[in-house]
């Protein structure tokens, strides 16, 4: 009775880490590549290292390129949405976090969270800007329209335009991509932190594209070390705040409204004061 007893303990400590154990897991076990990807590249840090070189490259691209082509950043979101389904099994999906909820109240927590980071974001670059066009918030607007093409068009409708997008491409593409592959493929069992650190600080440097470094023909490139230090340094705070939505709840769907709050609160900042 005891060996039986031993034996059924064991299957379910088998199961348990296979299945809802994630942290008793090691990365393989967590999130599986699909067979014929982990053919060729073995391991998953090394398919994130790949896939976060490209989407660096179209950031940096769409965001200091000319005018014509910053629809870019927009196709760079939507390509990361099947990154998951391409890459990973269906056991990896769920340790992706693409599974159901086990904390409903993070979703509230996520929300919440979410906006006040975009109010501190927005009344930490007030109290070095103020309410003028050197304020991030002004800098990622521009690369999603122009000044003057913002003068034609009727505030509420461009409010609209730029908001919907905001709080559905990127949050889903970017939690995909940061919050699901990157943090999981550095989670390790006993350094968990890796996880956090090596996500935030990928978030952190692509966004820099979005302000710290400007490019055009006249100047050239500039970079703005100390501005675009502390703008680097509230991207790795939001990042963190993202990713522990997804760990306390162990889905990433807490994060993607998160980071669709962030977004939205970031637009009706930017709509109501400084615009």
């Amino acid at each position: 009775m005891l060996r039986l007893n031993e034996s059924l303990n064991g299957q379910a400590t088998d199961r348990e880490k296979t299945i809802d154990g994630i942290s008793l897991q090691t990365i393989d076990e967590r999130i599986p590549l699909r067979p014929k990807i982990h053919r060729v590249l073995k391991k998953s840090w090394i398919v994130c290292i790949i896939l976060y070189v490209v989407f660096l490259v179209l950031r940096g691209i769409g965001c200091l390129g000319p005018e014509s082509i910053r629809l870019l950043i927009l196709v760079s979101f939507v390509l990361m949405w099947p990154l998951p389904f391409i890459f990973y099994t269906k056991i990896g999906w769920k340790g992706l976090g693409l599974r159901k909820i086990e904390k409903p109240l993070w979703i509230i927590y996520g929300i919440l969270l979410g906006a006040g980071s975009a109010i501190i974001v927005y009344l930490v670059g007030f109290g070095l800007f103020g309410n003028t066009n050197d304020h991030w918030f002004i800098s990622l607007l521009n690369q999603v329209i122009s000044e003057e093409d913002r003068a034609m068009i009727n505030p509420t409708a461009l409010f609209l335009i730029v908001t919907i997008p905001s709080i559905i491409f990127s949050p889903i593409g970017e939690e995909f991509l940061f919050r699901g592959l990157i943090h999981e493929s550095f989670k390790f069992q006993e350094k968990k932190w890796l996880g956090y650190l090596a996500n935030s600080l990928a978030f952190a440097t692509i966004h820099i594209f979005h302000y710290g470094i400007t490019y055009d023909a006249i100047n050239g490139l500039e970079i703005q070390f100390l501005n675009g230090f502390v703008w680097f340094s509230l991207m790795m705070g939001v990042s963190i705040i993202f990713t522990l939505c997804k760990e306390k709840s162990n889905s990433i769907a807490p994060a993607i409204l998160s980071h669709a709050s962030f977004n939205l609160v970031m637009n009706v900042t930017t709509f109501l004061f400084i615009i």
